[in-house]
């Protein structure tokens, strides 16, 4: 038991910076983007494309931000100004970007796209009422951090759970800088030989998390602080006018320029400087010069690689092509039915909820082991699909990709009228109820759910290394591999192309969701 407790410690540490990080820039990047659309016709398209960027790095797999950031102050990246790799510390480490700070700094830059994305939704998503009544009351842009971040708190703290699972699920970032946190102590440890024990301890801090988070959703359905019990009527002495508390012009084109400034500068930080360092990565070289080490940097050199990589990685981009298509199908064909009964059944509806949730909060390589246990069943047919098919590693991405497609379902089936779905109810039996109907109700929503679980199952490293049969490997596998062996540009360039792939999909499910949110559901 004693060697659990550092995995343990450092699980925890792990969260608790990941969750400041994301929490701190999360927050004011939210902020910053509701005034920018609120602002000038130029501001609201600007923030639009900000808001756009911050979903596709939600949706870009870890590996791929480890990809990036590894180029940027990494052991070869751009601040290791030679990239001889001699520039050691006495301790060993190549840079400070290593251990726990590296670990903490991806999972949180990556959190605070999610905490932003989310928490300007929710802020943007109250009572129109309540939010004039509100403006009276304190003025348009104290009324964000005064009225609406409080009512839309259950978005903000689901988005702070969000981060702190996955800081203690995932171990691919944990294990290539060498934080031995529980999921990583796991993999490295009892992969081959899992025992129950084992199993229990990895899944305890997650099961955590996810039960206190469950208690608080239950418990927390009061009404948040006490100026709201001032706006819905209580009258304070001090109670003034709209005119009086409105914000001067100067002090409105000084909140604005914040706000522009913020938000530029988040994306820099968690684009901008990743991608640059990616692109300087592809043409950098190193030469031998009169026995000196000379670094420099071509764009032809930059093309050269580029243009190889779909050669040398075919593979890779193939088999990541085929499990994240097949992943994705099964996921929608598993969370449809589900979100379907659910919808007219809330006892079940609950029931799908905490069954969906309990399985994304499992460590991948906790449910790799599992899956690899169950084929290894004497059932005819098992030792088949396990040695010559992709069913026991999209098995594996399922147990996220499921919950992602359940959800959005489930999102998008509550836009849709009870009236309606009993009507369809009356008319046609279950199966054809979903074909004929309700597939254009919500069809829209079962493109996003498609999209969105095959985006995430691309790049799952953790539930996929350890079941991936003998031959297959993804983008998402060769990248962790060329992290680990210290190249310097193979990966830069592997990942320069799957990145596209990815921001391209992502590009066309922002638009999608655009027009469902515009529409009736339908896409268009």
């Amino acid at each position: 038991m004693s060697n659990w407790i550092h995995p343990t410690l450092l699980t925890f540490e792990l969260i608790a910076i990941s969750v400041a990080i994301a929490g701190t820039l999360g927050t004011i990047g939210a902020w910053a983007s509701h005034v920018l659309g609120r602002g000038t016709p130029f501001q609201k398209k600007l923030n639009q494309l900000i808001l756009a960027t911050h979903v596709m790095i939600v949706f870009s797999p870890l590996i791929l931000h480890a990809v990036a950031w590894e180029s940027t102050a990494g052991k070869f990246g751009i601040t290791m100004l030679t990239q001889t790799g001699v520039r050691v510390s006495a301790g060993g480490s190549y840079s400070f970007f290593a251990g726990l700070i590296a670990t903490s700094w991806i999972h949180g830059i990556t959190g605070a796209s999610l905490v932003c994305t989310v928490t300007y939704i929710g802020t943007s998503r109250l009572p129109g009422a309540m939010i004039e009544r509100g403006r009276l009351e304190m003025g348009d842009h104290r009324l964000w951090w005064r009225l609406r971040l409080p009512l839309a708190k259950n978005w903000w703290i689901g988005s702070l759970l969000a981060t702190a699972m996955l800081a203690a699920t995932e171990m691919t970032i944990a294990d290539l800088y060498g934080c031995r946190t529980l999921a990583d102590h796991f993999y490295l440890l009892y992969a081959a030989n899992p025992d129950l024990k084992s199993i229990l301890i990895t899944c305890i801090v997650p099961l955590i998390i996810l039960v206190g988070g469950s208690l608080w959703w239950v418990t927390s359905r009061q009404r948040p602080l006490g100026v709201i019990s001032r706006i819905d009527g209580e009258q304070g002495p001090e109670r003034k006018t709209f005119h009086q508390i409105s914000e001067s012009p100067s002090d409105a084109g000084i909140i604005k320029s914040l706000a522009l400034t913020v938000s530029l500068s988040l994306v820099i930080l968690t684009v901008f400087v990743p991608l640059v360092s990616i692109l300087l990565k592809l043409g950098q070289t190193v030469q031998l010069i009169d026995g000196n080490v000379a670094s420099g940097w071509s764009i032809s050199v930059l093309f050269d690689r580029l243009l190889e990589a779909p050669l040398i990685f075919q593979g890779e981009y193939t088999w990541t092509l085929i499990l994240a298509s097949f992943t994705g199908t099964l996921a929608l064909l598993i969370a449809w039915p589900m979100a379907a009964f659910g919808r007219t059944a809330p006892a079940l509806r609950r029931c799908f909820d905490f069954s969906t949730l309990t399985l994304a909060v499992i460590p991948g390589p906790v449910i790799a082991i599992l899956i690899i246990e169950m084929f290894q069943v004497s059932v005819p047919g098992f030792a088949t699909l396990y040695q010559r098919s992709v069913v026991p590693t999209s098995m594996s991405l399922l147990a996220r990709a499921l919950p992602l497609a359940y959800w959005v379902l489930r999102v998008g089936y509550s836009t849709v009228p009870d009236q309606l779905l009993e009507a369809a109810a009356l008319e046609h039996g279950t199966l054809r109820r979903l074909i004929r109907m309700d597939r254009k109700l919500i069809g829209g929503f079962l493109i996003q759910a498609w999209l969105a679980s095959s985006l995430f199952a691309s790049g799952d490293v953790p539930a996929s290394l350890p079941i991936l049969p003998p031959g297959m490997t993804t983008v998402g596998s060769r990248l962790f591999g060329l992290l680990h062996s210290g190249a310097r540009f193979q990966e830069a360039a592997l990942a320069f192309w799957y990145l596209l792939a990815i921001a391209l999909l992502g590009w066309s499910l922002i638009r999608l969701v655009d027009k469902i949110d515009h529409g009736t559901g339908r896409a268009k």
